[in-house]
């Protein structure tokens, strides 16, 4: 645990050391440049580790078929195409984890630049909720999610074509990715707290019969086949502590909720992200779903805690966060391993 720990501390310290240096021009060049350098630590940790997360050695697999020009059903053809070319120009396959961390890591930072209101914060938690340990594990589906991350500036933006066009890319490297163009049409919208409340009840209590159909309609799909009913259709270990620590989030979110839009928006997707959680267990892999209307938590949290009038206040409730998402990093890695991340070693160690 003491490489992510080091890794993280280190981020957060780059980012205090950027934030004083001041440029006329803040542009996305800018922003792409800050982010590389202040996420390095965590972008190196990421592409120098060897046989860390569960599927690193199926991503070497993956590259040794591309190479000799078989691509595996279900794989996404650009993805499949990357290897080839990397294969072509003499490439090893760890020019994957290291294309795959810098596009996660850099891309994160820069919507965490423009949108966090504490952006060491939400570094803390990109680390701590544990999306950073499930990148390890699955790659493409997180790089996707940081693209989809990133589109939510368009949304607000209202620039269809330019939305459009970040989750094509990210379905480039996970074709699940798509069902995020469905976040459109919620930015500007109206929902009463009460009726997400409620809806989030219903949703619950009917979560069984639900699954049944979405099963059913996966089972179309090479989704369905591929895992309904194999290894992965299994409860997931962090699941009730993961939906009561939604559920405090959107507790939280709620008391000190403001009118804006943006905030707004943030909170429908944190509200979604819940609705995913009910079907953990009963739907194969919906954490995979759950992740890109997750991700933008990060965002959220720290939305929230600007949100409290009081200094000493907004002190205490960071200071709780702080500790509460310790103890969860803790737990799931320190403790249950999640995603296979201990012992971290490196490609030196091959």
């Amino acid at each position: 645990m003491v490489v992510y720990c080091i890794g993280t501390l280190l981020s957060i310290l780059f980012i205090k050391f950027a934030s004083r240096i001041k440029h006329k021009s803040e542009d996305s060049k800018y922003w792409f440049f800050v982010s590389l350098f202040t996420a390095s630590p965590l972008i190196i940790i990421a592409a120098i580790r060897y046989d860390v997360g569960k599927d690193y050695l199926s991503y070497i697999r993956l590259f040794r078929q591309a190479v000799v020009g078989y691509r595996q059903d279900g794989l996404e053809i650009p993805f499949y195409w990357l290897n080839r070319i990397i294969g072509f120009l003499g490439g090893d396959y760890i020019w994957i984890f290291i294309i795959s961390a810098v596009l996660f890591m850099v891309i994160s930072y820069m919507h965490i630049f423009e949108e966090s209101p504490y952006p060491k914060l939400s570094v803390f938690l990109l680390v701590t909720m544990g999306f950073y340990f499930s990148f390890l594990n699955t790659m493409r589906q997180f790089v996707g999610c940081a693209f989809l991350l990133y589109s939510i500036k368009f949304i607000k933006e209202r620039k269809l074509i330019s939305f459009l066009s970040f989750v094509l890319l990210a379905a480039c490297f996970h074709y699940t990715c798509i069902i995020f163009a469905f976040a459109y049409p919620l930015f500007g919208i109206r929902i009463k707290t009460r009726t997400l409340v409620i809806s989030s009840i219903i949703i619950f209590l009917l979560a069984n019969l639900l699954a049944r159909y979405i099963n059913q309609i996966a089972m179309l799909t090479y989704y369905g086949t591929a895992y309904i009913g194999s290894v992965f259709d299994r409860p997931e270990e962090r699941g009730f502590i993961t939906l009561a620590i939604n559920i405090l989030l959107i507790v939280f979110g709620t008391i000190f909720k403001s009118d804006d839009d943006d905030y707004n928006f943030y909170y429908i997707l944190c509200f979604i992200s819940l609705w995913f959680l009910f079907f953990e267990g009963k739907v194969a892999l919906i954490s995979r779903i759950r992740w890109m209307f997750a991700l933008p938590s990060i965002i959220l949290l720290p939305k929230i805690i600007n949100n409290v009038p009081n200094k000493r206040d907004r002190f205490i409730y960071t200071s709780l966060i702080v500790g509460l998402y310790i103890a969860f990093f803790y737990y799931t890695i320190g403790i249950n391993n999640s995603n296979s991340v201990l012992p971290y070693q490196t490609i030196l160690s091959r």
